[in-house]
């Protein structure tokens, strides 16, 4: 998980480790690029509003290493996202979830059904 808000990482891990997945977690994107040096995930989760990296210029890096060009991405964020975001993320990513009410069973099944 890719977040910079502790109470939403907070959240959201409790929200999956509920559901019995197991979570690594970092504060912004250059972080996780770092992370993955030590680690293979089988799923990013990824906020879009952060600081140091933001979540396009991560999913931007990401998607330039041929080790992570197929590396699933869920986007869980409250930005409110331009038509041209929109599309690199159609384009780049499994789904984008907006944070909120019902976020917990909406994560839940969306991480099922991508590691399905």
């Amino acid at each position: 998980m890719v977040e910079d808000d502790d109470d939403a990482r907070r959240l959201i891990e409790t929200y999956l480790t509920e559901g019995g997945f197991s979570v690594r977690s970092s504060g912004n994107g250059r972080e996780a690029l770092e992370a993955l040096a030590g680690f293979t995930p089988d799923l990013v989760l990824l906020d879009l509003m952060m600081p140091v990296m933001d979540g396009m210029t991560f999913l931007a890096e990401l998607r330039r290493d041929r080790r992570w060009i197929d590396l699933p991405v869920v986007v869980v964020t409250a930005k409110e996202l331009t038509a041209e975001e929109r599309k690199v993320l159609a384009a780049n990513t499994e789904t984008v979830l907006e944070k909120g009410q019902a976020l917990d069973e909406l994560l839940k099944e969306a991480v099922r059904r991508v590691l399905a």
